[in-house]
């Protein structure tokens, strides 16, 4: 069934409850970062060593999944985020617009980030990627550096809930004592810490948030 606001089962729950922010790392969790990646280098003709079927399992090994050296696939990562196109309009999740669609609904704030090349002209790109994916959903979007932790950019908010999809940023999340949620991905299955919950879409991830973490209002 399709998340929408008046399927969440929460009666003592209003519009103006006040409530925390969402800290969404939006790539591979509401934009399809790889798929993306994948198809401009398809386009380019630049993955004759790919086995069609492999599984990726180490988020941060894409050489070894794409059959490519390191450098040269860290060359080409650079090139996307920095100089297409198609870094900037990435495809979203339908899951995740009806789970931004019910929790900005009840008040909550959604705030973004993601890696890429930290220069305006990019900023702005990625910004229209998630206006036009999620129409007046995100409240504020940063970029970080490749492979940089997020956490400088979690400074200015007060106990955020964090969503990610790699077990290395779940990992900073958490150990700064943040309620951090993992997307499943075929890259983070082998995540053994306790401490990071994981959620097979956004309707779960949606559905804990309102039951566990949203302010009920005062004499309910």
């Amino acid at each position: 069934m399709s998340l929408t606001v008046k399927n969440v089962k929460h009666s003592n729950i209003t519009p103006q409850s006040t409530n925390k922010v969402v800290f969404v790392d939006v790539d591979d969790t509401c934009l399809e970062l790889l798929g993306g990646f994948v198809t401009w280098l398809n386009k380019l003709q630049r993955l004759s060593s790919y086995v069609p079927g492999k599984v990726i399992t180490d988020r941060s090994n894409l050489h070894d999944w794409l059959g490519l050296p390191e450098p040269l696939l860290n060359t080409w990562m650079h090139e996307f985020q920095a100089w297409s196109w198609e870094w900037g309009a990435l495809n979203g999740r339908s899951d995740a617009a009806d789970g931004f669609k019910v929790l900005k609904y009840y008040g909550w704030r959604i705030v973004g980030v993601g890696h890429g090349a930290a220069t305006v002209d990019r900023a702005i790109l990625r910004r229209a990627n998630l206006e036009l994916v999620y129409p007046g959903v995100f409240e504020d979007y940063f970029i970080a550096p490749s492979e940089k932790s997020f956490m400088p950019y979690l400074r200015d908010y007060a106990d955020p809930i964090c969503i990610t999809s790699v077990v290395k940023y779940a990992e900073d999340m958490v150990n700064s004592g943040h309620v951090t949620f993992l997307l499943k991905q075929p890259w983070n299955k082998g995540n053994s810490d306790l401490r990071i919950k994981m959620f097979e879409n956004w309707k779960e991830i949606c559905d804990n948030i309102m039951a566990n973490h949203h302010s009920k209002p005062i004499g309910n």
